[in-house]
């Protein structure tokens, strides 16, 4: 599995998303949303999940604006940081 995920974490960041595409921008809001919710509900700071994933703190906020293209490992520590997994399905 890790060896999946770095091979997308990879090849993930050689992708450059138009920034007019709302879809994406959309999805980037939806992510978001999710770490901002999980976070408030564990009531965790963003500095305290700075520490517990070794992710700046401004790095942090703007992945909370839904303007930071974070990887998918990236993804994975705070998923871990906040004692979440991922799940990633398609429809």
């Amino acid at each position: 599995m890790d060896d999946f995920l770095t091979y997308l974490d990879e090849n993930l960041s050689k992708v450059s998303f138009d920034d007019e595409n709302e879809n994406y921008n959309e999805f980037l809001k939806t992510i978001a949303n999710l770490i901002v919710t999980t976070r408030n509900e564990n009531n965790i700071t963003q500095k305290e999940l700075s520490k517990n994933t070794k992710i700046q703190q401004g790095t942090i906020s703007k992945i909370e604006n839904g303007t930071y293209n974070l990887s998918l490992k990236m993804l994975q520590r705070i998923a871990d940081g906040l004692g979440k997994r991922i799940t990633i399905k398609f429809e």
